[in-house]
């Protein structure tokens, strides 16, 4: 299957010379078009939060993920609360996809064809459990998920023994992003469901309501390494680390990407 090639934009833009806007998670959050507003910038956030020279269990992490990867995704954002202490928060579980456009040998607009992407597997395989840091950035939970339902792609605990902590800037520096408010939002009965393509170093992510057979692309990201990630370990290369606690996650990410 053959698709167009992204047409040029400008994208100056879209590399602000501030850091991030604070955006506290309002009493609201309940409402669809809040939930879908921040589940797509932690979405977008995660997916930007990576580096090629990062060997932790990142899954955009690696010299495997570049400019040459294309890789298929579906993500429900659902309204969750803690079981401790009931305080809401947005988790999203992904899954794995699959192109749903029969293959002519035509060329392929991307948007039709992320906004056609399919499930490829019977349920979601990771999770992210989100939470907003006070200065607009996230801490994201990531991890794999035990007891999902088969056919209900937002199911499933993340696994307590099994998770790592990324921290993503939704509208970081070292990337160039945009996003588009949802206009599917009035009358959606259905899960938020984001439908997202890597496809030649540019993530296209697309809203989709399922039930109405509607779709609409609400963000654009690049790939490129965030100096941040890792606390900024792989950028600053003389630096020397230490640890107090060695079964910490830093202790963890120290050896596995400097050991």
């Amino acid at each position: 299957m053959k698709l167009w090639p992204f047409r040029r934009r400008d994208d100056s833009r879209n590399r602000p010379e501030r850091g991030p806007v604070v955006v506290p998670f309002p009493d609201d959050i309940a409402e669809l078009s809040v939930l879908k507003h921040h589940g797509l910038r932690a979405l977008s956030s995660f997916l930007m939060a990576r580096h090629s020279a990062c060997r932790s269990p990142h899954p955009f992490c690696g010299p495997a993920v570049n400019v040459e990867t294309v890789l298929y995704l579906i993500a429900h954002v659902v309204l969750q609360a803690g079981e401790a202490d009931g305080r809401l928060f947005p988790a999203i579980y992904f899954t794995r996809a699959k192109s749903g456009l029969p293959d002519t040998g035509e060329l392929i607009e991307p948007f039709d064809y992320v906004s056609h992407l399919d499930y490829a597997e019977e349920t979601p395989s990771r999770k992210l459990v989100v939470d907003l840091i006070s200065d607009g950035t996230h801490s994201i939970q990531y991890g794999p998920i035990f007891n999902p339902t088969v056919g209900d792609y937002s199911t499933g605990r993340i696994d307590p023994d099994n998770f790592r902590t990324v921290y993503c800037n939704p509208e970081p520096l070292h990337a160039k992003w945009q996003y588009w408010e949802s206009q599917l939002t009035a009358g959606q009965q259905v899960v938020p469901e984001f439908r997202c393509l890597l496809l030649r170093g540019e993530w296209r992510i697309a809203d989709a309501d399922r039930q109405r057979g509607l779709a609409q692309q609400v963000a654009a990201l690049t790939l490129a390494d965030d100096p941040n990630h890792n606390w900024g370990i792989h950028t600053n290369t003389n630096s020397i680390y230490a640890v107090a606690n060695h079964e910490s996650e830093y202790a963890r990410v120290l050896d596995e990407n400097l050991g």
